[in-house]
């Protein structure tokens, strides 16, 4: 038996010899409260819907459904968040090197 093979023998062996590694507790920190309910915010006064800007193109968050209309996590989770609030709201989607430029002209 070679030499190399013969060292990673004797080094498992006494690692089997030696027993389990008795590890410290970890302890998680906690930083939710589930019994904890939060106030819901007031709904904005303007009667202006809120329009989310969104690419179509990164699935499974944001992509253009079979009827073409945008779909996916982030679009339902906003659409959810709206109906929630009682709020109006569109998604639009534009092509990904816009959002920013649009974003600062307030359109979205």
């Amino acid at each position: 038996m070679p030499q190399r093979h013969l060292r990673g023998l004797v080094a498992a062996l006494l690692m089997l010899a030696a027993g389990p590694a008795v590890a410290e507790p970890v302890t998680i920190p906690n930083f939710w409260n589930p019994r904890a309910r939060l106030e819901r915010p007031e709904p904005p006064q303007a009667t202006r819907a809120v329009r989310f800007l969104t690419d179509d193109e990164y699935p499974p968050l944001h992509f253009a459904g079979p009827d073409g209309n945008p779909t996916g996590f982030a679009v339902e989770l906003a659409r959810a968040a709206c109906e929630k609030l009682g709020l109006t709201c569109t998604v639009q989607v534009r092509r990904f090197d816009t959002l920013l430029d649009a974003l600062k002209a307030n359109q979205g």
